[in-house]
């Protein structure tokens, strides 16, 4: 037997920041900018949202650096082969909040902090990664040092929130990525599949804990055996103990907000208007054809060009559920905008129809979800429309199931409470690393 070391490629988020801040204008940006305070009203940022408000170091430093840890998977083709996943890589970014909204998303911004092929994280696990994390969000608890034109500058900084879709927030909390055999199938309460299909209100569930999180994942630790082990993991939803449950004052219950483009346009979008469409489409509200040519042929405005929505495939018409629409996030956010407007005045379809009038509270709650400021009676209204929406479902689809991202909608207000609104805590942004690195 011999010891075989494995590696991966890491960035220290320290130095990385050390060598941001060399630029003077960055430097002058984030060390002199001071974060307008909450007016007890409106969120308008990240910093109006109880998690940054709460927080130890962002209270005594409003200069304090907003650090956001981003984690997902890129596919590296192989020319020579047409196996998928072998060269699989999970990446993290960081990115600093410090900076005004409409730089956030830029390229240069993005910063790299480690690499590691998915298969050393499925053998190992994500927390070697995150306990190299760790070491270095301790430092900057402590304070680094700038230096820059002769002069130093004493900086903190801490993690606000882990970005990424379902899978890698569950992954990196330690929950289990796939919830289908998971007893609580949410990691925001202890939810169970039959509560989901009845229960539309979130203080209807028993939300989770740091105690419970910490009595729950050490009962599974001192498990005896595999067998008790797995029945306790299956329980209560979760595989191991994160690591970044060590991190300095975080809060891993709280620090992992909803992603509402994999949520919402991934998943609940693209499940309703299928049901819904193929719904009118036996009714003969509609042809495909007729349907397909006018989402050809629409004169989309010029942002929306890029986006625009495909064609519709023959197959989301027949009893198959694990067909999609085959659209982009993007494009899903452009066609549920516009398609109640193809419906009715397009394929004269009429208004007050069911169906169609469900489609239009969706596109209703979506627009709210993805406002860039919302009001504290805003966020009242939306609980009651997300309530009100999934007892629709259930009553027009009697026969399908609220799926879990369906029942995530219901923490949304609480999570907007937390990190104001959700456009700036969501994965759109952040792709962009992934598509460049990908078509490269």
């Amino acid at each position: 037997m011999e010891v075989v070391e494995k590696s991966y490629f890491y960035i220290p988020i320290h130095k990385s920041i050390e060598q941001l801040l060399q630029n003077e204008d960055i430097l002058d940006i984030v060390l002199k900018r001071r974060n307008q305070a909450f007016d007890g009203h409106f969120f308008h940022n990240l910093t109006d949202g109880t998690v940054y408000r709460e927080h130890p170091i962002f209270n005594q430093e409003e200069q304090a650096l907003i650090i956001l840890l981003y984690f997902d998977d890129i596919e590296i083709c192989n020319p020579l082969g047409k196996k998928s996943g072998v060269h699989k890589l999970g990446v993290f970014y960081y990115s600093l909040a410090n900076f005004p909204t409409q730089y956030r998303s830029r390229l240069c911004l993005i910063r790299l902090v480690a690499v590691v092929t998915r298969k050393k994280l499925k053998k190992y696990g994500m927390n070697r990664v995150l306990r190299r994390i760790n070491e270095d969000l301790n430092l900057m608890e402590r304070g680094i040092t700038i230096c820059f034109n002769q002069n130093q500058y004493n900086v903190r900084g801490a993690i606000l929130a882990f970005v990424g879709d379902t899978l890698a927030a569950h992954e990196f909390t330690g929950f289990k990525e796939g919830v289908g055999f998971a007893y609580q199938k949410c990691r925001e309460c202890e939810c169970t599949f039959e509560d989901m299909q009845t229960n539309f209100n979130e203080k209807d569930f028993i939300l989770r804990s740091l105690d419970r999180y910490d009595q729950q994942t050490a009962e599974i630790g001192m498990a005896r055996t595999a067998g008790l082990t797995d029945r306790l993991s299956m329980a209560y939803g979760i595989n191991v103990r994160s690591e970044a449950r060590n991190f300095p004052h975080s809060d891993i219950i709280n620090m992992v907000p909803e992603d509402i483009m994999h949520v919402l346009f991934e998943g609940i979008v693209i499940y309703e208007i299928r049901l819904v469409l193929r719904t009118l489409f036996v009714e003969g509200v509609f042809t495909l054809k007729q349907l397909n040519e006018i989402i050809e042929n629409f004169h989309y405005v010029y942002k929306h060009k890029e986006c625009k929505p495909n064609a519709m495939p023959q197959k989301i018409f027949e009893n198959d559920d694990t067909v999609t629409l085959k659209q982009s996030s993007s494009s899903m956010i452009v066609l549920l905008r516009l398609l109640p407007f193809f419906l009715v005045k397009k394929l004269n379809a009429d208004i007050n129809h069911p169906y169609i009038e469900f489609i239009s509270e969706l596109c209703e709650l979506v627009l709210i979800i993805l406002a860039p400021v919302i009001s504290i009676e805003t966020l009242q209204v939306l609980k009651v429309l997300i309530s009100r929406h999934c007892r629709k479902f259930k009553e027009l689809f009697p026969n399908y199931n609220i799926i879990p991202k369906q029942h995530y909608l219901l923490h949304l207000p609480s999570t907007i409470e937390k990190y104001g609104p959700l456009v700036h805590v969501w994965s759109m942004r952040f792709e962009i690393n992934i598509n460049f690195l990908s078509k490269k």
